[in-house]
């Protein structure tokens, strides 16, 4: 439009005038400095304004006009060196400024020709300093595996694993412009014999310079538990200890999170009709009972709740799809894949994003609560800097661990944080190498803490106190009222227990801390084990073991089906499913494409999760952890093999630490029997209230042994169909009393059911439908308050049940139907297989 070419050419004649003012402060850097930001600043606010998305910060807005103008990558380094300086000018010295004030004058005189499209007056070109030559070093290779020999303060002396013949010496602290990060600290996690994965190293003079250093990169993090060490109080790994022993309670803000979730699916699954709140509650409802009733929800729940229902649709009806417009792409929620996962051993890292296109030029991170602080106005909120992290780690997977795409992507990438809970919540963020390199250090130091846990223990939680957390400048009130009695309740169990209870308590965490390492890296003393055998291993060697699924073809959903998509068919290759395999209904696995002819490779490419239904030689059958949008994500690469492995969840070991830490808190006469400081108490004067036959003196010894009674013997004597079930017949004789029955396996568990069932007791179970009997699956807590709208409802169901069943995994992912009921009794089946991690 010709009046808004003549804007745009009036506002850069007025910028490339406050430039040449600028030229009269040379004297003065720090005059010079403040000038030259405001005409940054200010070409940067008149420009980088899209209706409904917010930009946070300068560096959201320059990355957003950087790419929407194409700009060479040149000019990308150097207006982002500039704008840097500008950010951190009261941190340099007068001599660094003066250093840099030409050579920024050029870059800011640059950014705004490319985002005006109005030329640099001449009279101002000619005082730009000359482009400085820049020594390209070439990219060696992505990445290498390097096994640490020894080191000094500027240098690692490694050996390649591809390459055991010659000695590298790779470069770890700053020193040029072309290695501005100082890795120096890894001097303190390694040792001879840490591994390393050295990225895209370039080479100079017989000298590798890494961009980034991982350090032990088989073991991989989470990117969410990375991001949760970056708290308003403290940046530590400290953080990551501690969220392994806190209890995670269900609260309003939680549960509001996981509704917001599903309306963002259903969003995506929509067809264009409008379904009911109440539908839409009565099946969160189900899916969420007992979270439901430890958080108490309200009415301002269901407010909240459709606030957020509203933005959502908002957001993916217009917000998104115009922002997309004005940059050539077309929105479409088909071509969008829910919940991908991705394992990443170059750098150590593994997560799960919320929303990815298939292009990978959209990535999207929903956040439901609040944004940071200062927020600018109601509607609009600022970005809390630990989603911030865990965005730009997603983004750094997918610029190196998928390069290829992003260099076809001509290195863009449109990477929000949305938070729902806002009219404007769509944050549009751009990335930050310092923030990356934090990012990454915090991963190190977390492995490098994991690894010395599992040596030499946690005796650090004997002397960690609140106070060596407070590490930022908050505010005191918030410090005192919120952060300083949560971490103090954590710890102070600690302090307070007797030397018996901490040596109990610290010894079980090593063990589990050990466990989950292996569980990881693999035991050296058990070949195929660990998550890091998905590398490790060939496709022979994890066949012959048993863990992989090859040669697999999909039947359904077919290309051209449409709508939702819950669950895969797969036809079975020629290998089958064998007597070696390891893949049984109800395990929780991961699938991913593979070209025919190459190495099924779980790094290579997203991956899929899912939880095997049914299985036969013929077919496998897997219903998707998060439903699809379509079925074109499963095609979008034309036909290719499929490959099955079995997954790996952190909440398995959560629940571990969890447990352990509770044992502090339990009562003192609880505590001294699990230490054996006192005898089991017997209550002689318990007579039988029902009638057992030859099982009456069992029957009599078990309830008159008030803590724990031990019912011992060989398979097939009656443990379970006559001690189990008389000891539950009898305790429920009392018409007040609960039972918890529960057991290591899903098949224990079953044959429990079964013996339920057949007694004529009602029962809850708690699991995943794919893991039990179809005859058992009206009995799971889902089934059984199917018909419950209100939180009364759901009560009234958790009340009139006295027998709960589950799995120990499964009751300890289930914590909060603790807080919900009393139980009188719990029979443990198969106790000598479970440690008491499980059970505590």
């Amino acid at each position: 439009m010709p009046g808004e070419r003549n804007e745009n050419v009036m506002i850069a004649e007025s910028l490339y005038e406050e430039l040449q003012a600028c030229l009269s402060l040379l004297d003065n850097p720090r005059d010079f400095y403040r000038h030259l930001n405001h005409s940054f600043l200010t070409s940067l606010n008149q420009t980088a304004q899209v209706e409904g998305v917010r930009f946070n910060g300068p560096f959201a807005k320059t990355n957003y006009l950087l790419n929407e103008r194409h700009a060479k990558q040149p000019l990308r380094r150097s207006v982002n060196d500039a704008r840097v300086r500008l950010r951190n000018q009261h941190q340099l010295t007068d001599g660094q400024l003066s250093k840099f004030a030409m050579t920024d004058l050029k870059s800011v005189a640059q950014f705004v020709c490319l985002v005006y499209d109005v030329p640099i007056p001449e009279d101002l070109k000619r005082v730009f300093p000359k482009a400085a030559r820049r020594t390209k070093w070439k990219i060696k290779t992505d990445y290498m595996r390097v096994v640490v020999n020894r080191f000094d303060n500027d240098f690692i002396y490694v050996t390649a694993n591809d390459d055991a013949n010659n000695e590298l010496k790779v470069r770890y602290s700053a020193e040029t412009d072309n290695f501005p990060n100082d890795w120096s600290y890894l001097n303190q996690l390694m040792s001879a014999g840490s591994q390393l994965n050295i990225v895209r190293p370039r080479e100079h003079d017989s000298v590798l310079y890494p961009e980034l250093i991982i350090f032990e990169p088989d073991y991989l993090v989470d990117i969410s538990a990375i991001a949760s060490c970056f708290e308003s109080y403290a940046e530590s790994p400290l953080c990551h200890l501690l969220n392994k022993l806190k209890t995670v309670e269900s609260t309003p803000a939680i549960m509001l999170g996981h509704f917001a979730s599903q309306f963002l699916d259903d969003e995506l699954y929509s067809d264009g009709t409008e379904t009911p709140y109440a539908e839409c509650a009565k099946k969160f409802f189900r899916h969420n009972a007992l979270g439901l009733l430890e958080a108490q929800v309200d009415s301002k729940f269901h407010n909240d709740a459709r606030q957020q229902r509203s933005n959502i649709q908002t957001t993916f009806r217009q917000v998104l799809p115009s922002l997309l417009k004005s940059d050539n792409m077309t929105f479409n929620s088909s071509d969008l894949m829910v919940e991908p996962s991705f394992f990443s051993e170059m750098l150590g890292l593994q997560g799960r994003v919320d929303l990815l296109h298939l292009d990978q030029l959209l990535l999207l991170e929903q956040k439901s609560g609040k944004g940071g602080f200062p927020q600018p106005n109601p509607d609009t909120p600022s970005y809390q800097e630990k989603h911030y992290v865990q965005l730009i780690l997603y983004m750094l997977l997918f610029r190196y661990n998928f390069s290829r795409q992003y260099e076809r992507n001509n290195k863009r990438m449109f990477s929000f944080l949305y938070y729902s809970k806002y009219k404007n919540g769509l944050l549009l963020l751009g990335f930050a190498p310092d923030l990356v390199f934090r990012a990454i250090k915090m991963r190190n130091m977390i492995v490098s803490n994991e690894y010395q846990f599992s040596k030499t223990g946690f005796s650090l939680l004997e002397s960690l106190k609140p106070e060596m957390l407070l590490q930022k400048n908050v505010n005191k009130n918030f410090w005192s009222r919120y952060i300083f009695p949560q971490l103090s309740g954590l710890l102070s169990p600690i302090a307070a227990a007797s030397e018996l209870e901490k040596s109990y308590y610290l010894r079980f965490l090593k063990f589990v801390q050990t466990e989950h390492i292996l569980s990881k890296i693999g035991n050296q003393s058990k070949e195929n084990s660990g998550f890091a055998d998905k590398w490790y291993s060939s496709v022979d060697e994890k066949l012959q073991a048993g863990n992989i699924l090859v040669d697999l073809e999909l039947l359904s959903p077919r290309q051209s089906e449409s709508g939702r998509v819950d669950k895969v068919v797969m036809k079975m290759g020629s290998r089958g499913i064998d007597e070696v395999s390891n893949f049984r209904c109800g395990d929780i696995v991961v699938f991913y494409p593979y070209q025919q002819g190459k190495e099924p490779d779980a790094r290579s490419t997203m991956v899929f999760r899912a939880t095997i239904e049914s299985m036969n030689g013929e077919k496998l059958v897997m219903h998707l952890r998060s439903a699809q949008v379509g079925a074109g994500i499963f095609w979008h690469r034309g036909s290719h093999k499929w490959a099955v492995e079995h997954d790996f969840f952190e909440s398995s070991f959560a629940s571990l630490y969890r447990g352990i830490h509770a044992f502090l808190s339990a009562p003192k006469e609880r505590r001294d029997l699990i230490l054996m400081q006192r005898r089991p108490a017997v209550d002689n004067s318990l007579t039988l209230e029902g009638d057992y036959g030859g099982f009456n003196t069992l029957s009599l010894r078990v309830k008159q042994a008030t803590d724990l009674f031990l019912i011992i013997g060989p398979p097939g004597t009656g443990k379970t169909s006559f001690g189990l079930v008389n000891t539950l017949k009898e305790q429920l004789l009392c018409s007040h009393s609960n039972v918890l029955l529960m057991a290591y396996t899903n098949r224990a568990v079953d044959e429990i059911c079964d013996k339920l069932i057949e007694n004529g007791i009602d029962f809850i179970r708690i699991g995943a439908r794919f893991s039990c009997k179809e005859h058992h699956k009206a009995f799971l807590l889902d089934s059984k308050v199917e018909g419950s709208s209100t939180i009364d409802q759901l009560k009234s169901v958790i009340k009139q049940t006295r027998v709960f069943v589950g799995t120990t995994a499964a009751l300890n992912s289930s914590v909060a139907l603790f807080k919900l009921k009393t139980f009188d009794l719990a029979i443990i089946d198969e106790a000598s297989q479970i440690p008491e991690p499980h059970l505590l």
